[in-house]
């Protein structure tokens, strides 16, 4: 009887010694977590995983673009700072700036010139009295009447109208010079007068009812051209706005076109 009850303790015990452990199942989270802190030896923070990948995806976002675009081969612009912005702005106002500046200047010569232009066509024409020191300057558009017995005087040269006996001559003499003047060539009826515009000489004339103007460039051979002739005998002339004003006995003038160049 003993022995019975003994058989059935010892197989109630083994049965219990046998009985297996029931396991807790843990997450590799909790386990990763344990290992680390058993690793450190020190108690850790749990972490939100969640939370970690979403903060190093926005940190890392741009700087993850530019790998990916680079390693495509393709080259990741810098982003132009505020100060480079403002540098071109300056510039474009200093340039406007200068641009108006020299529009300006231009304006203002071009005025000037016109202005000059203007008033140098209002300038009266000059008359050149006998033996007058003043014209020992290159004159520009001056006259003399032959019953004057002016001089006009250029480049050194003082030039006039002489009697060469049975007619007239245009002559010329070194300017303070006592020699007698040296005739140049011979006028064609009797002088009225001579006129000087840009350098060259015009000499007028009548003979036979007729009137004449010839033309003359002093220098080394040159020699006289038939400028103008028409009918009417020329009393006075004038120069004006580059032209030859002749005024006949009937008081009608004869505007002659002088050349510009």
């Amino acid at each position: 009887m003993r022995t019975g009850g003994i058989h059935r303790s010892a197989s109630a015990a083994g049965a219990h010694m046998r009985a297996p452990e029931r396991e807790v199942p843990r997450s590799a989270a909790s386990v990763g977590r344990t290992a680390g802190a058993h690793a450190s030896g020190a108690a850790q923070a749990p972490i939100n995983a969640v939370d970690a990948a979403h903060r190093a995806a926005r940190s890392d976002a741009g700087q993850a673009e530019r790998f990916r675009r680079e390693a495509a081969g393709h080259a990741v612009a810098a982003k132009a700072s505020p100060g480079a912005g403002r540098s071109g702005r300056a510039l474009v106002v200093v340039s406007v700036l200068v641009g108006i500046a020299l529009a300006v200047a231009l304006l203002v010569v071009v005025g000037s010139a016109v202005v000059g232009a203007l008033l140098q066509d209002e300038q009266p024409r000059t008359e050149v009295a006998a033996n007058d020191s003043a014209a020992s300057t290159t004159p520009e558009d001056v006259f003399v009447l032959a019953t004057d017995g002016g001089t006009i005087e250029l480049d050194g040269s003082a030039y006039s109208l002489v009697s060469s006996g049975d007619g007239y001559s245009f002559a010329s003499q070194r300017v303070g010079s006592t020699d007698e003047p040296m005739a140049l060539f011979e006028v064609t009826g009797e002088p009225v007068g001579f006129a000087i515009h840009r350098g060259t000489f015009y000499v007028v004339s009548n003979a036979d009812g007729s009137c004449y103007v010839q033309s003359f460039v002093p220098s080394d051979g040159s020699i006289p051209a038939d400028y103008y002739s028409g009918a009417g005998t020329i009393s006075t002339i004038d120069i004006k706005n580059a032209q030859l004003i002749l005024t006949d006995d009937a008081g009608e003038q004869h505007a002659i076109d002088l050349p510009q160049g």
